[in-house]
């Protein structure tokens, strides 16, 4: 399967924000404040969506140096947390 690129969303410092996954995604990017979900192999750069869940949210913290994204919060769609530690 190629790559292919699908929707980017900026994250917001110090907000938690939750993000509808588009439909057909299985792997994101952060990079400089905004998410990229992708359609592909997984790769090291990449990190993996499981197939259940719907939404995602996330807490960032920036700083002089550095962007902290944190760890990232599943959810299935009845808002329900995935409580998935491998991902």
């Amino acid at each position: 399967m190629a790559l292919e690129f699908l929707l980017s969303v900026k994250i917001e410092p110090w907000k938690k924000t939750r993000i509808k996954i588009p439909e057909g995604v299985n792997c994101y990017r952060c990079k400089s404040g905004i998410i990229r979900f992708f359609k592909s192999n997984p790769e090291i750069r990449f990190k993996r969506i499981p197939k259940e869940a719907k939404e995602i949210e996330f807490y960032m913290e920036r700083n002089s140096f550095n962007i902290e994204y944190g760890k990232p919060k599943f959810y299935d769609f009845k808002g329900n947390d995935l409580n998935i530690d491998n991902y």
